[in-house]
């Protein structure tokens, strides 16, 4: 990328999803796929993602409607994923990435269809990668949810012996579905969540180096690692090269209000306009190597409320501003 172009941004799907909201009943935007997909690029996106539930709409995923908190889709007129991968293709939205895989730890995953779904769409859309949740529930080895990782959370043979013991539940399913996924040529992106068993990046790099599959890497998003406590100097050395695999940009601000799930669905700022570090994320993530496409991911109310089109507009605008100067 030449200096004097600006950064290539990617509308993560719940950024162009309208008034739906993630864990609450039907998922799916009230937008059909092409009505997003002509609306991110209008706005200068070089990408977009999308839900399984979003890709229900398409006639090869319809089974997956009700299960994914679709409704039923007699009320569009949907596209299959090689018409939708056609269609971005003449947007010039290049960039493309679904999710979620959730519950792969499971045995036999909780809907192990879901997720043959979801890495067939990744296939046929050319997807960067497909992003994967962690389980929910008490952070691995006892961490801390707020704190750094889990080298820095354990000390002696006895925290340590109990941290295997944890990964041993995980490490295995996922090492099965990072197979699964390479068979087809995907890559999957692991989003540590502060409200989950791998609480943060620094627990999150752990984890994907014990599962050492060469197809696996981070997804860092902007508000979990500060959600998660984690310092922009704790980032910095506990990532290396070629873990990256997504960066995803928003705002916060400076404590939560209510819970941590509920925080992160409906009030996250725009880039700039809370009260966290976005340049300072940046520059680490770019020290470390990484040089987009950069997703935008903007959840909340004032986001929602907005038209879809002025939404996209503001959500890009002040991303871009958050860069340093060309």
């Amino acid at each position: 990328m030449s200096t004097s172009e600006p950064a290539a941004l990617v509308a993560t799907c719940w950024t162009s999803a309208g008034a739906a909201v993630p864990g609450e009943g039907d998922q799916r935007s009230p937008f059909s796929l092409r009505e997003r997909i002509e609306a991110v690029a209008t706005a200068g996106y070089a990408g977009a993602g999308f839900v399984l539930a979003d890709l229900a709409e398409c006639a090869e995923l319809a089974g997956h409607a009700g299960r994914a908190g679709g409704a039923g889709l007699t009320e569009r007129d949907g596209m299959s994923l090689a018409e939708l991968a056609a269609a971005m293709e003449d947007l010039g939205l290049w960039h493309r990435e679904v999710e979620l895989i959730e519950d792969w730890h499971l045995p036999g995953g909780a809907d192990a269809d879901a997720t043959t779904a979801l890495l067939d769409a990744a296939v046929a859309l050319d997807a960067a990668f497909v992003k994967v949740g962690p389980p929910r529930g008490p952070a691995l080895g006892n961490q801390d949810p707020r704190g750094a990782g889990l080298a820095a959370s354990s000390s002696g043979e006895g925290a340590q012996d109990r941290m295997a013991s944890d990964w041993d539940g995980l490490v295995a399913p996922m090492r099965e579905l990072a197979d699964r996924a390479a068979e087809r040529g995907v890559r999957l992106a692991l989003e540590p969540l502060p409200f989950a068993r791998i609480p943060s990046i620094p627990a999150g790099a752990e984890f994907v180096r014990a599962v050492s599959r060469d197809n696996l890497g981070l997804a860092v998003d902007f508000w979990h690692v500060f959600r998660a406590g984690t310092s922009l100097d704790e980032l910095a050395g506990a990532l290396g090269p070629g873990e990256i695999t997504a960066v995803e940009l928003c705002d916060a601000d400076a404590a939560p209000v209510g819970n941590l799930f509920d925080d992160t669905r409906h009030r996250r700022r725009y880039c700039g306009e809370g009260a966290q570090d976005v340049a300072g994320f940046i520059g680490v993530m770019r020290g470390l190597g990484f040089e987009g496409p950069w997703g935008v991911e903007i959840l909340s109310a004032e986001h929602r409320a907005r038209p879809l089109d002025e939404g996209l507009k503001k959500a890009r605008d002040t991303a871009l501003a958050s860069f340093p100067p060309a």
